[in-house]
């Protein structure tokens, strides 16, 4: 259908037009789009690889769920396989069937089972059963269920009860008790006494309930025996195990029978039986393609954050071997993948002992040359038709001119932007120390630690992440981060009084015996006991979604508290590396003593020792020096044992400055003061127009400020690139800063088209630095998942970010416009109905632009998706809200199209409600949903009731203004 309407409106639009060619060619990607995405549903296909080292694999096992059925008559083998789609509330049912020996066996899907445990239950015309737990190191445990005549098989190694065919552990019945026999040794361990027992294979063994039995790999324990048995497949409300039970019948002319099939995490679990002379095997799950070329593993490597067990990155080393004795090495590791014969090899995941890797692959040749066809065409569309002097932007711009002449008015902004500019605070720190003492804090900012995600970084930054963790702010009385850390440090009996620990609960406070909003921590203890711990108990036992704020709130006060408390006994700070690991993984003076007393520990035991007392006497008598020499021991005890993960002098001493400097909270104030005095000028001169514009306008050194102040926020976010290592805007701080920075450069390439553009893209730009310091966006700077460290987050990020920049503008232009129509009367309608006018067209200019960077970003996306795991869209949460916004923005677009729609009212009401759909995508699936987007989530913000008053203030004006609209002149939308 979309397809259809594409290119019903290329002829009903006559876009075959020379004068049009542009927009054809952008609607054509279209086209070639839809037709990537029809091959690659129709013809492609994609599964995963699992490959131990040393071994190698040609089997893909599709992400398809198949039902298969195998047949043996008599040495004659055939088998059907049905792909199948299986959904709690569906119809579910599926029928197959095969001829084999002039016999027509069938297999229909009685009932589905989502999360299914199947158990064996006594009966007295029953057979006998077993059960067992067996533990892989692959997979972990799982339990299975063997009637007489059945088997399983996990990771290679079998377990038959007299099923015909021999297992590696064979069970059978000896004396109405369960025995086995093995192909290898088995060691015997009871539970209770933990002797261990060497079982020679071969020999038949009586099998013991509650003992464990280990042979290579694989743990098995017999849970029960039952003589007389059958199967029952059951529902469970919570199923850890990855279980998927079908329920099915098999039949022939003469016979029918009812199997319980599994399907453990979509990998099947064959079940057979029989049927007179034919031996059937049935299962639903997954199914094997045999590759043209095989796949060995020779090493899978996976690499650690220093001092972190976070992966960094992680790789296969595999050799292709093909047919003809040819072969070649590769690495695939994330966002690097093989290539080869129309296959696309991705690095998935990797067994659980680190010995194995899963890979993905997906075999989708011309659909992914036709779609990445339709994004190049999409592109060159996009960007030529803003060139075109025929677009909808370039006729946009030229009735913005001709606007403005009716005005016969500039800009219209005044030079008091050059006493806003001097409000900058030109104090990079906070403190008000003097003397010695402000040297040594300047001194210990530069300290080194390791924070908890392996990242080596100053302790001016550790120290304002924990002040704003259990403060809210970076400050206490006039006491930098920094030197409150080092107070607690240093001299804790006297900082357990100090009510400074964060109480946001009022009556949670007042049950501490708080009358404020901070607490001591002396105050949350009461003769040794905690007075927190059994509401942190009640508040952690509950589930996620029913814990009120009160329970969160004791959550997170806890969290404070146990903070302070490794402060106040050295346990939190990993100030100390240690020789001979090469300098990877630092601890703390707790975990020192703990090790013992050696050459390793000894030193920096007693540097940090004397510093801390020599810090407490410096705080009575004033003099630093020794203070000083002990610092400066231990930063060199630090670089001497620090390995090759130490940062660079100037990379410390740049992010030094960068959390002294906060650059990004003061361009917030900035930002915000000018937005709002800018407007407040502006509305003025449209209700005043006899003001002397000619001294007000914008001048040239106002311009160069605005300039000024842009640049120093791009110099922000270069120093964060800089000593984060990578793009500024892999988490939601980042994000905001960045949206905040494209708001402000659309706001420069605006300025001519319209002065109050302007006013709003600074105010806009402000409140989003302001959003961004609040307490549930994280500034910290944090080390990279690995699916992130590839050059399409920067691309990828960059456009579609950038693009919820213009489209904020949009919002705040539109509730503008609305505002000013509703207060526009017969003494101000002509000159309000231009400055209108004006201001739509602007927003239709910056909507056009926002949904040209937003579905680029998108599509770019989809490569990003295609070339990290083997797929562009697998509808996430992030993926679909983001096809939701384009096409919001889509039809607001082309409303012009639709008769009796071309109203200012209705386009930039619409405007403003369409930037819903940016906010759910941005933050609702960031912070509320989950997904492949869950590396971008922080502390979930709540849901302020604002938001709802917002929406009815909202609908509430595009009602008013629409009516006021109507009768008024200047009220349609151009062509």
């Amino acid at each position: 259908m979309v397809a259809v309407n594409i290119s019903g409106n290329v002829v009903k639009y006559k876009l075959v037009n020379r004068k049009k060619w542009t927009i054809l060619l952008f609607h054509i990607a279209f086209l070639f789009i839809l037709a990537g995405g029809a091959t690659t549903s129709y013809f492609g296909y994609e599964g995963m690889m699992h490959i131990r080292e040393g071994a190698s694999s040609n089997q893909l096992q599709l992400n398809e769920t198949y039902l298969t059925l195998q047949a043996d008559y008599m040495g004659v083998k055939k088998s059907v396989s049905k792909a199948i789609s299986l959904t709690p509330r569906g119809n579910n049912q599926y029928t197959e069937s095969l001829e084999i020996g002039g016999i027509k066996v069938r297999i229909e899907t009685e009932l589905y089972i989502p999360n299914a445990a199947e158990k064996l239950v006594p009966t007295t015309n029953g057979i006998p059963g077993i059960s067992l737990f067996i533990m892989d190191n692959r997979k972990g445990g799982h339990e299975s269920e063997l009637l007489q005549g059945e088997e399983t098989t996990v990771e290679n190694q079998t377990y038959s009860f007299h099923s015909g065919r021999p297992g590696n552990i064979t069970f059978s019945t000896q004396n109405n008790q369960p025995a086995f026999t093995s192909t290898d040794t088995v060691l015997m361990t009871g539970m209770m006494t933990r002797d261990t027992t060497v079982l020679l294979p071969g020999i038949l063994h009586l099998a013991k309930e509650k003992t464990i039995y280990r042979m290579g790999g694989q743990v098995f324990v017999i849970k029960s025996f039952l003589p007389s048995a059958q199967k029952s497949m059951t529902s469970v409300a919570e199923n850890n195990s990855g279980m998927q039970g079908l329920v099915v019948s098999l039949s022939t002319d003469n016979q029918t029978k009812r199997l319980n099939l599994l399907n453990r995490d979509g990998e099947a679990v064959p079940v057979q039986t029989q049927l007179g002379d034919l031996n059937l095997t049935a299962s639903f799950g997954a199914k094997s393609v045999e590759l043209p070329f095989s796949i060995k593993l020779n090493d899978f490597i996976l690499e650690r954050y220093p001092g972190s067990q976070s992966p960094s990155s992680y790789a296969s080393e595999v050799t292709v071997l093909n047919s003809d004795g040819s072969s070649f090495p590769y690495r695939i590791f994330m966002n690097h993948i093989l290539k080869y014969k129309g296959y696309r090899f991705f690095q998935a995941s990797y067994d659980r002992d680190e010995r194995g890797t899963i890979l993905s692959v997906s075999h989708d040749y011309w659909g992914t040359f036709f779609t990445y066809l339709g994004y190049l065409l999409m592109g060159i569309g996009m960007v030529l038709s803003l060139m075109n002097r025929n677009s909808r932007v370039r006729t946009l711009i030229r009735q913005g001119a001709e606007i403005r002449k009716l005005k016969r008015s500039s800009l219209g902004l005044i030079t008091v932007f050059v006493l806003l500019t001097s409000a900058l605070p030109t104090s990079l720190n906070a403190q008000t120390l003097s003397g010695s003492k402000a040297q040594h804090i300047k001194e210990l900012n530069l300290l080194l630690v390791q924070n908890r995600n392996g990242r080596v970084e100053p302790f001016s930054t550790i120290s304002s992440a924990l002040m704003r963790k259990i403060h809210k702010s970076e400050s206490y009385r006039d006491m930098s981060s920094t030197e409150v850390i080092l107070g607690m440090l240093s001299n804790p009996a006297q900082w357990q009084q100090e009510r400074f620990i964060k109480v946001y609960n009022k009556e949670l406070a007042s049950q501490l015996g708080s009358s404020g909003e901070y607490i001591s921590f002396q105050q949350l203890f009461e003769n040794g006991r905690y007075k927190l711990r059994e509401l942190a108990n009640n508040a952690y036992h509950k589930e996620p979604g029913q814990r009120n704020q009160f329970d969160k709130e004791v959550i997170n006060l806890d969290e404070r508290v146990n903070i302070c408390y490794q402060l106040f006994n050295h346990s939190f700070l990993k100030l100390f590396p240690l020789p001979g690991n090469h300098g990877d993984s630092w601890v703390t003076e707790q975990t020192l003593k703990q090790i013992g007393s050696n050459e390793h520990t000894t030193e920096p035991l007693t540097i940090y020792t004397n510093y801390l007392q020599a810090v407490q006497q410096a705080q009575t008598n004033g003099n630093w020096r020794q203070p000083d020499q002990l610092l400066l021991a231990l930063k060199q005890y630090q670089l001497t044992n620090g390995g090759s993960i130490i940062p660079s002098q100037s990379k410390i001493r740049m992010e030094n400055f960068y959390n002294r400097a906060n650059l990004f909270g003061k361009l917030a104030i900035v930002y915000a003061l000018l937005g709002s005095l800018l407007l407040i000028i502006q509305l003025v001169i449209f209700f005043r127009p006899q003001m002397k514009t000619s001294r007000i306008n914008l001048t040239g050194m106002v311009l160069s400020m605005l300039i000024f102040i842009f640049a120093v926020y791009t110099f922000g976010l270069i120093l964060r690139w800089y000593i984060s290592g990578h793009a500024p805007w892999s988490n939601g701080y980042e994000t905001m800063i960045f949206v905040g920075w494209a708001t402000a450069l659309a706001g420069l390439f605006l300025a001519r088209q319209s002065g109050i553009t302007l006013a709003v893209t600074n105010l806009l730009a402000g409140i989003m630095l302001l959003v961004a310091g609040m307490s549930w966006l994280n500034p910290e700077i944090t080390p990279l998942v690995p699916v992130l460290k590839s050059y399409w987050l920067i691309v990828h990020v960059a456009v579609i970010t950038s693009s919820y920049g213009f489209l904020s503008i949009g919002a705040l232009l539109g509730f503008l416009n609305l505002f000013l129509i509703i207060i526009r009367n017969q003494k101000n309608n002509q000159r309000l109905s231009l400055h209108i006018r004006e201001i739509t067209v602007v927003n239709e200019i910056t909507l056009i632009v926002g949904v040209i960077l937003l579905t680029a970003g998108s599509f770019l996306g989809g490569i990003w998706a295609n070339e990290s795991w083997g797929r562009y869209w697998g509808w996430d949460p992030k993926e679909t809200w983001s096809l939701v916004t384009v096409l919001v923005y889509a039809v607001v677009l082309h409303l012009r199209k639709i008769p009796g729609m071309k109203n200012n009212a209705i386009f930039n009401g619409l405007s403003v409600l369409s930037f819903g759909s940016v906010l759910m995508t941005f933050v609702g699936v960031n912070y509320y949903l989950s997904g492949l987007h869950s590396y971008a989530q922080g502390e979930a913000p709540p849901v302020p009731n604002a938001v709802y008053i917002t929406v009815v203030v909202i609908l509430g004006m595009m009602v008013a203004a629409y009516v006021k609209e109507k009768n008024s002149p200047l009220t349609r939308l151009s062509e």
